[in-house]
């Protein structure tokens, strides 16, 4: 003889949140987005994940610098992070997330420093306009050379390349004067008058 039963089940909201995660289905990428310096997580930083596949999502850490996108396919995945005192040495981050398995990511982010002058000739008048050329070898991340500046950013070399300085170019204001984010690092700055700047003043010795 068969008997049956019924079952009467009461979920709390631990139960409903396991419910809701098995109706997401798929896999999760996680991560942290930390200071470089001081290993502190960053707050408020912006998370595009990018893929061919699906649409575009967006997401913005908490005060601890966490992350979370839920319901996954596996495949290929660009991650950028963009927060506005801060920048990544590599613009996007390609991941690959497996089938069956979550993935969890930390990412550092390098604070920019910002460097301001003036350009003046022998006399010590501002040189309007003047040329400036930022060079430097740039700085490793993940086997990697980057450059970056709010003049301009390059690199993606490997260590076992042959190194090449990169450089980029600004321009002083009116005034002489300039402003230009970067990297920490070792820079050489050289500055040049515009080409249709009069040439400077002679100076003569005092007798």
């Amino acid at each position: 003889m068969l008997s049956s039963a019924r079952w009467v089940i009461r979920l709390g909201p631990v139960g409903l949140l396991l419910l809701a995660r098995m109706a997401l289905g798929g896999q999760s990428i996680t991560g942290r987005v930390l200071d470089a310096g001081s290993g502190a997580g960053l707050a408020a930083v912006r998370v595009d994940l990018l893929s061919w596949s699906t649409n575009p999502r967006q997401t913005l850490t908490d005060g601890a610098g966490a992350f979370r996108f839920d319901g996954l396919a596996s495949g290929e995945y660009r991650i950028h992070y963009d927060a506005p005192q801060f920048h990544s040495a590599e613009e996007r981050t390609l991941v690959r997330l497996a089938a069956g398995r979550d993935l969890h990511l930390e990412a550092q982010l390098v604070a920019w420093s910002t460097v301001r002058g003036r350009v003046v000739d022998p006399a010590g008048k501002p040189m309007p306009n003047a040329r400036l050329e930022l060079r430097s070898s740039g700085i490793t991340a993940n086997g990697r050379l980057y450059h970056r500046t709010s003049w301009g950013a390059g690199g993606g070399a490997l260590l076992t390349d042959a190194p090449t300085p990169m450089f980029f170019q600004g321009l002083a204001d009116a005034r002489g004067e300039f402003t230009v984010r970067l990297f920490p690092g070792a820079y050489a700055l050289t500055a040049l008058a515009a080409p249709d700047a009069p040439p400077p003043p002679l100076l003569l010795p005092m007798a």
